[in-house]
Order: structure tokens, then C-alpha cells, then sequence
């Protein structure tokens, strides 16, 4: 970054900010480049889950969260950029969002396709999908995991004043804030 003088005398000038000009590298404007683009969505850690599931399923809950984590692990794309003094990457794309079947199938089976709350609403940048990852989405993943997410195991658990009063979704009052949806849907081990 640099700071540009100009003709102006101190008393002229009402912020630092008309003066400021960043100045960087062709490489910091490379990754910055791809670190603001719109996001894409990464389905590998819900094929590792239901990969690790189907062939697990017979083992206590705490060992299939750890052979999801495992086939996640060996199954992950791995990536260096060129440039990249820090190298490593949390998912597929070089920008984007890691689903989770466990966790969002529900909220992504209601949101997917919707208009206004849809994950790739162009009007609101939010996902870049593409039609083979949706074409993945309804016809493998969300139907596996149909039935099968943490809030489906613990509305299982609920008795109907329960799910009345705790759950947002189930509620029919809409004032139940999203705090008490979020919790309703992690266990401990759930990030990875």
C-alpha cells in the first residue's frame, strides 16, 4: 500500500482516504482475484460421509463420524496454486463451500431450487453450482440422506410439545430464534 501525495495542502484534504492508494503485487492481485469471486459449493465431505456410512453403518455413531473423517481425508482434492506462499486448501474449489449431507440436506432440499432463497440466487452472488453438482444433489446425495441428518435424529427424539416449543422448523411459531435450530443440529465432532 502506498500513500500518494497530492497538490492538496493538509488543511484541504478531509480524510487520509482521498490520498490512499493501494498499490500491491501481481500476485496479491492474482489471489485476490480468486479469494472474491463468488463462492462454489464442494460436495466431497458428503460423499465421504455417505460413503463412510453405508459401509460403516453397523458401528457405534463416534467410529462412523471418525471413517467419515478418514475417507474424507483420503478422498479430498488436494491442490497448490501457483504463487501461493501458504499452500493447502480446506475443500475442491479455490473458493467455496463445503456441504455437509449430515448436517444441511434438509436445508438444502428446501432451499436448493427456491427463488428467493436459493443457493445460487444470482441477484445475491451466493453459489456458483454447477448443473452436474446439481444433478448430483437430487438424485444421489439429498435422497441418502433424506431422514438421515442430525435434526432428523433429534426430532426423533422430541415428543410433539418438545418439538412445539424448541424447534423452528416444527414450531408453528415463528419467534423461536435460530440459535435453538443450531444447536438442535451439531454433536461434538461435527467440524471438521
Amino acid at each position: 500500500m502506498a500513500i500518494v501525495f497530492s497538490e492538496k495542502s493538509a488543511k484541504d484534504i478531509g480524510s487520509w482516504q482521498e490520498t490512499f492508494v493501494p498499490n500491491c503485487s501481481a500476485r496479491i492481485k492474482n489471489l485476490k482475484k480468486h479469494a472474491t469471486r463468488i463462492p462454489g459449493i464442494c460436495l466431497e465431505r458428503a460423499r465421504a460421509e455417505m460413503k463412510a456410512y453405508e459401509q460403516y453403518k453397523h458401528e457405534p455413531r463416534v467410529i462412523q463420524r471418525a471413517r467419515v473423517f478418514e475417507s474424507y481425508l483420503k478422498d479430498k482434492t488436494i491442490f497448490i496454486l501457483d504463487d501461493e506462499l501458504i499452500a493447502g486448501n480446506i475443500n475442491s474449489k479455490v473458493r467455496g463451500s463445503t456441504i455437509s449431507g449430515f448436517i444441511m440436506a434438509n436445508l438444502i432440499d428446501k432451499e436448493l431450487d427456491d427463488p428467493i432463497k436459493g443457493f445460487d440466487v444470482t441477484q445475491w452472488n451466493r453459489h456458483v453450482i454447477s448443473p452436474d453438482e446439481r444433478k448430483e444433489l437430487h438424485e444421489v446425495l439429498l435422497p441418502y440422506f433424506k431422514g438421515k441428518t442430525i435434526g432428523d435424529y433429534t426430532l426423533q427424539a422430541f415428543d410433539d410439545e418438545l418439538r412445539e416449543k424448541a424447534d423452528p422448523i416444527t414450531s408453528s411459531c415463528h419467534h423461536i430464534p435460530n440459535s435453538a435450530n443450531s444447536s438442535l443440529r451439531t454433536e461434538s465432532g461435527m467440524q471438521m
